[in-house]
């Protein structure tokens, strides 16, 4: 069995190698397919860099803008149909798959009964808190809370991906060509999870936002910014926030969990202190 991700980045030199390195070392990957949404930071020179024949790396066309949907897409079609996987995961940079139960991804997919053409995991969404080490540069470490998401991410099989139309941005759910009720699964959370990095602190969640909001611009144009626009409203309420200089503001009321109401969602069991999984290995620069 050839398990592939299809990761799509933009300016995640911070997190690239990390990411590539904790999934083919310890994940049981077979196949990395990067596609760059044209970074202007060092993550393609990084990624070719590597010069590991498992990693595959390709630059989205400019006039796409900010099209997970089609980068998602395109990406799972390749591994499966040009590299011969028999799972496709889609990922983005700051996630990180993760069996507390079986070791690694490759285990727990080996385990899904046959017939079973898509399944889907659940996602821990990673906190800092205030009053951490401000002189801890490594992020990770500053980590100390975990919040279980129900959103989910869908692992396609190779018996599936042919009739996929198109998966919708986030990797959340399909469309197919024709009408058709795939066999799916949803792993528990001790089974698979992956580790989202995106909102951990102020700052990158700004600069996420921002690169996400620029993207969609691109793509959309400013029509994207009305209210009645149903792509990434969440997205879209970040980055106005962003323009409007109440971000900082935004980014605690929405996201972060401080004082009253991050112990309100401890008690109620939403929140769970760390640790979570070690630090991936790779490169913390």
């Amino acid at each position: 069995m050839r398990v592939g991700i299809c990761l799509t980045v933009k300016n995640e030199e911070d997190l690239i190698l990390r990411n590539i390195r904790h999934h083919l070392d310890t994940q049981g990957v077979d196949v990395i397919f990067v596609f760059d949404n044209n970074s202007t930071d060092r993550t393609p020179a990084l990624v070719q860099g590597l010069k590991d024949p498992r990693v595959i790396l390709a630059q989205t066309p400019e006039e796409w803008g900010y099209r997970q949907d089609l980068m998602y897409t395109t990406g799972v079609r390749h591994l499966v149909n040009k590299f011969g996987c028999d799972w496709a995961i889609p990922t983005d940079a700051d996630e990180f798959w993760v069996s507390n139960r079986h070791g690694t991804t490759r285990a727990v997919l080996e385990q899904v009964p046959e017939g079973i053409e898509v399944t889907a995991a659940h996602c821990w969404h990673l906190r800092e808190t205030e009053g951490d080490d401000p002189g801890e540069t490594d992020f990770m470490k500053r980590l100390r809370y975990g919040f279980l998401s129900e959103s989910r991410r869908l692992i396609i099989h190779k018996s599936l991906v042919n009739r996929i139309q198109m998966l919708t941005t986030g990797g959340h759910e399909l469309f197919l060509h024709q009408r058709y009720q795939p066999l799916s699964a949803t792993l528990d959370p001790d089974d698979l999870v992956r580790y989202h990095y995106n909102y951990i602190n102020v700052e990158r969640a700004r600069y996420r936002y921002t690169t996400k909001g620029e993207g969609y611009l691109k793509s959309l144009g400013e029509k994207w910014l009305q209210a009645d626009s149903n792509v990434s409203r969440h997205a879209r309420r970040m980055y106005l926030a962003i323009r409007e200089g109440r971000f900082e503001e935004e980014y605690r009321t929405r996201i972060a969990f401080y004082g009253d109401r991050l112990q309100k969602a401890v008690e109620k069991g939403n929140l769970v202190q760390l640790p979570l999984p070690p630090t991936p290995p790779g490169d913390h620069s």
